[in-house]
């Protein structure tokens, strides 16, 4: 019997727990019959069950509609105005009135008996129907002196009533504008609860959520001290993820709780915030899902709009986190545009945040379906004319500006995110595209819109800042010199402007560089002076002041320049930077945080300046001094391939690192500082015997296996390096099957050997030729036997050959991001440039021998990294030439001639090929043809190469034509003495 009552107890708190209302009377009646001597418990919970049944009735809801309805009315809910529903009239709730006052009244405080006790629970269900009345005196007035049994109160129903309690009462006060009063009733409900978090029902669900939706809004409100803000919002995110019964959490009461919840994450801007936002617009979209049931199309569009502004306006603020967080927010955006018609500001998000993730061509799409949303119709035409039309620029901007200005309440909104979009466009196809024509008409009507609307001078400086980025590009792809003039004057112009709008570094910087690549070399110091003073850490700042020194009219000043470069690294520390790069990170950003792209250009602009570095130590000391520095080069570049994530496909496919176990060492440090350190502190070397680096023995076998043997002049082998440097060469082998080979095996032949007569020479190329024809491919280690080793001592055996086996994999490997595609063309291209870097220090040697091997290991790395350069043919082509005149054999002059024809089959305007191979045609008295290569090169891209003017004014004083031979001889001399070791154009632009 006894086991019946209490089973009969616990079904009936079960039931009022699980709100199950259409049970209860028959449940009261059982608990009666196992309890005779009770009388308020059954007839109390009878009562409230009528009333709960009234109320849904009432309201026109069904079974669950007064707590888990669709609350349509809380959808414009704010701080300062939360909705209520409408009061019932008194009168029709009396008679429960009158029966809670007769069950609750004359009853013992000292709740000796399990009535007294039950009685002091029925006050709570007397105050609810007051304040479902809207009398909330006495709402209050009923909860006074409420006497309750600890332990009836901290479980089941007595914890429900409890939290109902202090819900009802904080309600009440706010309705009596007692906010202060109101925000501890709620803060103390949710203390109860949390302190019996195992205690989990629907009706407990209900009231705790009602209690954290008035506390959060109400502190909001109030501005009460974030912590406790913050406590209550951390709350109900909380349980509205956790196990907690689901149904009770309202949905348009989420969607306020949140949005108000991420405003203030983005208001308080911590950045340990980053984290707790990504976690709250990720439930946001989770939540965007569920609502869509219970919205029209219209309110789904506005939700989409709303939580896309929501999402960026905050993480623009506090960080955008980690780049799976952006992809995820990237594939809600995907979702949105379907649920909205044409709207520009998702659009506008998709652009940038593909942007990000470097998925540049799908971000070029979403650029011209935003300009066409913002009525620029007529873009696509602006793109399809061959010069900068000034005219249709401006007319263009004034249908812009014209449709914006139709959209009054928001215009100002999309007049701000126009200009930011044309300008990442501009870095778009002017950095990652190299499209100068396209950046330059994007820029020049970013400017004409500021113009028309007369923005402020910190938007017109970056949009004057772009237009000259984009004009200098521009003016470097033009091969028409009167254009190109105009180009170079309009992007110094802008420059000018923008330094004179801003005094920011990035504006002088960039100046310097335009005004460095027109020779205008006086400015262009002043300039970059100017631009270290505001930022003394931007390593290629330093270079270009560096190169400027570099200068023959700087002839005495080759060693400050030196100093300039280790000035630049211990200032820039960029050691320590790329020692420690975070493994996943967005490609761009335009919020301050760290990218993908800020490491590469780290890691690109600290390669080019150890090679400025070491032709500046090359000019002072000679050629013999600096070969033993190429090892640590070689070895600094495949260290940073490692780090970088450029190895074995270790990049993510949103372009971030992926975590590597390779890391920067101490090595790297002691490599680059041996790199960097300055030839006036080290004795002149006139040998390879007295270079940092004593030369290995370089084994006589040139099969993979004796490749895979040599080792840098470090105290590190590359196979510790590398961990693939074992790796067989059969993906290199079967990849070569599919490429076209740039170097046939019989011009290898004949370039690589030894012999410069004789039929043992002939009969060699001869057989190897017909064995060419026989065999499909050939590797490039079979094109090194036929260039034997004449010394034990080779130079080139010191040279680490780690990176083209190291790679093979990542060659194998192809993304379809095209940032990470882009960032691994262009390291291959830089180990590509290492390589021709050390034959031009052989062939200034005299080694050509050790010159050949360097040039065939560029041609190694065109192969694996599928990609084609005429600068590596040219390279080889001055190989032929150099050996041709050494040993005076005509035919490797024609094989010469052929490679720079190759050249310039794969890039009809290399200039330094169409110079080269007029001075051959000089030599052979070929004046007409000199002449015609020597004018392509002048007119178009070779317009500021000293020696192509040179030889041209020679070709006009051979034709006797002494006044057009003295300006170019004169041209050629001014155009020597400002040429920098390097060009100018190798540094970076788009710095930030």
């Amino acid at each position: 019997m006894e086991t019946k009552a209490v089973q009969a107890a616990a079904d009936l708190d079960s039931a009022r727990c699980r709100g199950n209302w259409a049970a209860i009377p028959d449940l009261a009646k059982r608990y009666k019959k196992y309890h005779p001597d009770e009388s308020v418990l059954d007839t109390v919970a009878c009562l409230e069950a009528e009333l709960v049944e009234y109320l849904q009735r009432t309201r026109n809801g069904n079974n669950r509609q007064s707590f888990s309805g669709t609350d349509a009315g809380h959808q414009q809910d704010t701080p300062d105005n939360i909705y209520t529903p409408s009061p019932i009239q008194p009168e029709k709730l009396q008679t429960f009135i009158q029966r809670l006052q007769d069950i609750t009244s004359n009853r013992n405080q000292e709740l000796e008996t399990p009535d007294d006790r039950q009685a002091q629970f029925a006050k709570i269900i007397l105050s609810r129907v007051y304040y479902e009345t809207g009398q909330y005196d006495k709402s209050l007035e009923a909860l006074q002196n409420l006497a309750l049994n600890i332990n009836d109160a901290t479980s089941g129903y007595g914890l429900v009533l409890l939290v109902q309690a202090r819900t009802i009462k904080g309600i009440c006060y706010e309705k009596q504008s007692n906010i202060s009063a109101a925000t501890d009733a709620f803060g103390a409900a949710w203390d109860i609860v949390e302190q019996h978090l195992d205690q989990k029902s629907e009706m407990l669900a209900c009231w705790i959520e009602q209690s954290l939706y008035y506390g959060t809004l109400l502190r909001l409100r109030t501005g009460a001290p974030p912590q406790k803000t913050l406590r209550m919002m951390r709350a109900y995110t909380r349980l509205v993820g956790s196990h907690w019964p689901s149904q009770q959490w309202r949905l348009n009461k989420q969607w306020v709780i949140f949005r108000s919840y991420a405003s203030y994450l983005t208001k308080l801007s911590p950045q340990a915030a980053v984290a707790e936002l990504c976690q709250i617009t990720e439930t946001m979209r989770v939540l965007f899902r569920a609502i869509q049931s219970t919205c029209t199309k219209k309110q789904i569009s506005a939700r989409a709009i709303e939580l896309a502004d929501i999402t960026v306006t905050a993480h623009d603020t506090i960080g955008w986190g980690d780049p799976v967080y952006i992809r995820q927010f990237l594939h809600f955006l995907y979702q949105a545009k379907e649920h909205t018609f044409n709207s520009p500001s998702i659009t506008c998000y998709l652009f940038f945040t593909l942007v990000r993730v470097g998925q540049f061509d799908e971000a070029r799409y979403a650029f011209n379906s935003y300009m066409m949303l913002c009525g620029a119709s007529d873009f696509a035409k602006l793109l399809e004319t061959d010069n900068v039309d000034a005219r249709e620029i401006s007319a263009c901007a004034t249908v812009i500006c014209k449709r914006m200005s139709v959209l009054q309440d928001t215009w100002a909104e999309i007049r701000d995110k126009t200009i930011q979009v044309l300008l990442a466009g501009v870095t778009l196809h002017g950095n990652h595209y190299a499209d100068g024509k396209t950046a330059a008409i994007m820029a020049e009507l970013a400017v004409e819109i500021v113009e028309q609307l007369d923005i402020g001078k910190a938007t017109q400086a970056t949009c004057y800042h772009s237009c000259g980025i984009a004009h200098g590009i521009l003016a470097s792809q033009c091969d028409s010199p009167d254009t190109r003039s105009d180009y170079h004057k309009r992007s110094i112009d802008c420059l000018k402007r923008a330094a004179d709008y801003q005094d920011s570094w990035q504006s002088w910087y960039e100046l310097a560089l335009q005004q460095a690549v027109v020779r205008d070399l006086h400015n262009a110091a002043s300039s970059i002076t100017r631009s270290i003073q505001l930022k003394k850490d931007h390593l290629p700042s330093w270079h270009l002041l560096a190169l400027i020194y570099s200068c023959n009219q700087h002839q005495d000043k080759t060693t400050e320049a030196l100093q300039l470069l280790e000035t630049g690294v211990e200032q820039s520390k960029v050691l320590s930077i790329l020692g420690d790069i975070p493994s996943e990170m967005p490609v761009e950003s335009w919020t301050g945080e760290k990218t993908s792209s800020e490491y590469f250009h780290h890691a690109e602009s600290y390669l080019e300046l150890s090679m400025s570095q070491i032709q500046l130590l090359e000019k002072l000391e000679g050629p013999e001094a600096v070969l033993g520095l190429f090892p640590e080069l070689f070895t600094l570049h495949s260290k940073l391939s490692a780090d970088l994530g450029l190895q074995d496909a270790s990049l993510s496919q949103n372009g971030s690192r992926k975590p590597s176990t390779t890391s920067t060492s101490t090595e790297e440090s002691t490599v680059a500082a041996t790199i960097r350190k300055p030839s006036y502190d080290r004795p002149r070397a006139n040998s390879a015997a007295s270079s940092p680096v004593p030369p290995r023995r370089m084994r006589s076998s040139s099969s993979d296996d004796a490749r895979s043997d040599r080792k840098p002049a470090t105290t590190a082998s590359m196979s510790e390096l590398h961990p693939s440097r074992g790796l067989n060469r059969e993906g290199s082998k079967s990849l070569r099957k599919k490429s076209i080979h740039l170097i046939d095996v019989g011009f290898a032949r004949r370039i690589g050997s030894n012999n410069s007569q004789g039929s043992s020479r002939k009969n060699s190329s001869s057989t190897l030729l017909d064995r060419s024809n026989t065999t499909s491919t050939t590797t490039t280690s079979s094109l090194r036997r036929s260039s034997s080793v004449t010394t034990e001592s080779s130079m080139l055996s010191l040279f680490a050959p780690s990176p083209s086996s190291a790679q093979v994999k990542t060659s194998l490997f192809r993304s379809t991001n095209i940032f990470i595609n882009q960032q691994r063309e262009r390291w291959y291209q830089l180990l590509i440039k290492l390589w021709l870097l050390s034959t031009t220090t052989f062939i200034h040697a005299g080694r050509i021998e050790e010159a050949t091997k360097a040039v065939m290991e560029a041609e190694e790395q065109l192969l694996l990294g599928q990609l084609n350069d005429a600068n590596v043919w040219h390279q080889l082509g001055v190989v032929c030439i150099k050996k041709a005149d050494e040993t005076k054999v005509e035919e490797l002059r024609e094989t010469g001639l052929d490679a720079f024809k190759k050249a310039l089959a794969i890039n009809p305007d290399h200039v330094n090929t169409l110079v080269d191979m007029a001075r051959c045609f000089i030599d052979m008295e070929e004046w007409e043809l000199a002449e015609s290569h020597l004018d392509r090169a002048t007119q178009g891209y070779g317009w500021d190469h000293a020696e192509a003017w040179y030889l041209i004014g020679v070709c006009h004083r051979q034709r006797q034509d002494m006044q057009r031979a003295k300006e170019c001889l004169l041209y050629a001399l001014e155009l020597s003495e400002t040429t920098p070791l390097q060009p100018f154009t190798l540094l970076p632009r788009f710095v930030n």
